[in-house]
C-alpha cells in the first residue's frame, strides 16, 4: 500500500464490492492518533445527563414493548422506536446493547425502503459507530463505505451532508493504521467543509487534524505541523471553548505557537497572583527547546506523546 504504518494481513475478499482492509499492528493498536469531532471531557452536567438517560431508557423500554404486543417484532414503525432506545444505551456506554437494537431497526428499514436508500444511512452509521466502539474497525470501515456510497449518490459529491460521512471514514481507517485511505477521505471532507464553512472556521478543525495526523502518519512531518499550527490558529481567535481539540494539537506540535506560549504566560502570572492554578488548567506547561523540538520532529509518530483516548474523554 505504500504506507510502512500497515500491517496487511491475507483475509479473503470482502462481500459487496468492499475491498480487503489492512487489520491493526501486532499489538492490535493504531499508531495513528485521532480525535472525534464530538469529543468532550466529562463534568457533572454530563452526570446529571446519565442519570435522565437512565430514565429514558425505562420509558423507551415499556414503549418498545407495547409496540411489539400490538404490532409484532418486525413491523416498520417499530424502527423509530428501536434507533432511539439504542440512542440511550449509547449515551450509557453499553454498545454491544446499541448494537443489538440497531441491527434489529436497520433490518426493517432495509426491508421498507430498500437496501440502498438514504433512508436508511442514519442508521448505518449508528452502527458503524457502535462497531467501532466494539474494537471491529474492519466492520465499521465496511458499512461507512456503504453510507459514503449511498450519501453520494443521493446529495452528491460535494454537498456538506456527505462531509462528517467522510470524516468519520476517514478516522475508521486510521484506527487500523491505513493512512492512505485516511488521508484521501479526510481531505475530500476538508474540501468540502472549507467551501461550505471557509477556510478559517472553526467547524473545520477536527478534520484538518486527523489530517495532519494522516500526513505525520505518511512521513510528512512538514505538512503535519503546518496542519495543526493552522489549526491551532483558529482555535485561539474562536470565542467558543475548544479544550480537548487544543489539547490534542499541542500535544502532537513539534513547536507551540507564540499565540499559545502568550495564553500560557498570562495565565500563569493570573495564578501567582491570587496563589492558584487557573481553572481548567491540566498543569504547568513546559516551554521547548530548539533541541528538544528536534528531538521530537526526528521522533516516529508512534512514539511521540499522545494525550488519553479513553470512553470517560472522548465520546464517539
Amino acid at each position: 500500500m505504500g504506507n510502512s504504518n500497515c500491517c496487511v494481513s491475507e483475509r479473503p475478499p470482502a462481500p459487496k464490492g468492499i475491498s480487503a482492509i489492512p487489520r491493526m499492528d501486532e499489538k492490535g493498536e493504531s499508531n495513528i492518533p485521532v480525535i472525534h469531532a464530538n469529543s468532550r471531557f466529562m463534568s457533572a452536567a454530563e452526570g446529571a445527563r446519565l442519570v435522565d438517560a437512565e430514565n429514558q431508557k425505562k420509558f423507551l423500554e415499556e414503549t418498545l414493548m407495547d409496540h411489539e404486543e400490538r404490532l409484532g417484532p418486525k413491523h416498520w414503525s417499530l424502527a423509530t422506536s428501536l434507533e432511539n432506545l439504542s440512542d440511550i444505551y449509547g449515551e450509557l456506554g453499553n454498545a454491544r446493547k446499541q448494537k443489538e437494537l440497531l441491527e434489529r431497526a436497520l433490518n426493517i428499514k432495509e426491508r421498507s425502503h430498500g437496501p440502498s436508500h438514504p433512508n436508511i444511512t442514519q442508521v448505518l452509521a449508528k452502527l458503524a459507530a457502535a462497531e467501532g466502539r466494539l474494537g471491529d474497525h474492519p466492520r465499521e470501515i465496511e458499512l461507512l463505505e456503504k453510507v459514503v456510497a449511498i450519501s453520494c449518490k443521493h446529495y452528491g459529491y460535494s454537498a456538506i451532508e456527505l462531509a462528517d460521512k467522510l470524516r468519520d471514514l476517514g478516522i475508521a481507517y486510521g484506527m487500523v493504521n491505513y493512512a492512505r485511505k485516511m488521508r484521501d477521505n479526510l481531505s475530500r471532507a476538508l474540501e468540502i467543509e472549507e467551501k461550505y464553512h471557509g477556510k478559517d472556521h472553526e467547524e473545520i478543525c477536527p478534520t484538518l487534524f486527523n489530517l495532519a495526523m494522516a500526513h505525520g502518519a505518511l512521513g510528512e512531518p512538514d505538512v503535519r505541523e503546518a496542519m495543526l499550527q493552522r489549526g491551532l490558529k483558529i482555535l485561539y481567535s474562536s470565542k467558543k471553548e475548544h479544550r480537548d481539540l487544543i489539547i490534542f494539537a499541542e500535544n502532537h506540535c513539534r513547536k507551540r505557537s507564540a499565540s499559545a506560549y502568550s495564553q500560557e504566560t498570562t495565565a500563569s502570572q493570573h495564578s501567582s497572583s491570587i496563589g492558584e492554578r487557573p481553572a481548567g488548567e491540566l498543569g504547568s506547561a513546559k516551554t521547548l527547546t530548539d533541541d528538544e523540538c528536534s528531538h521530537m520532529a526526528e521522533t516516529p509518530l508512534s512514539k511521540q506523546p499522545t494525550i488519553p483516548t479513553g470512553p470517560g474523554e472522548f465520546l464517539v
